[in-house]
């Protein structure tokens, strides 16, 4: 009786160190870094990597767009590069799968939505808000030169 008792207290302790043994220990985070293009909240555009951090017993990472596998990328640091304009606009989720040696695998993934990557628009943005700001630099020291003679 005190056998079985004693095997029953080891049990928790057994299940504890058991369970991450038998798990995969390769869940992935993902993260999108912008190297040429646009991103304001989920709109994205242009060319952009795709970076899963993953634990050191991950022997590949496959990414996907919309379930069609893109890259398989078999050596850390794990990424993918890709340009928005080859594909359609609109709402596309990227997924990275991450395996381990066991062959266990980890699934993260986002939602983002691909805009047309419009460098014009910028500019033209651009070049208005600085002649807007010069235009009121030059408003200011009229003024004050006028001032300055009164």
């Amino acid at each position: 009786m005190q056998t079985k008792t004693k095997l029953l207290s080891l049990l928790p302790l057994i299940v504890l160190v058991a369970i991450p043994l038998l798990t995969v220990n390769a869940q992935p985070s993902l993260s999108l870094y912008k190297d040429n293009g646009y991103g304001l909240g989920n709109d994205i555009a242009g060319i952009w990597t795709a970076n899963a951090q993953v634990s050191t017993d991950v022997s590949y990472v496959e990414f996907y767009l919309d379930d069609q596998l893109q890259q398989k990328d078999t050596s850390a640091p794990f990424g993918w590069q890709f340009d928005t304009s080859n594909y359609t606009i609109g709402e596309h989720t990227i997924k990275a799968v991450a395996y381990d040696n066991q062959g266990s695998s980890q699934t993260v993934q986002l939602a983002r939505n691909f805009v047309e990557n419009n460098t014009t628009s910028v500019i033209v943005i651009v070049i208005v808000v600085v002649a807007a700001v010069f235009a009121v630099l030059v408003g200011i020291a009229v003024y004050k030169i006028k001032k300055s003679k009164k």
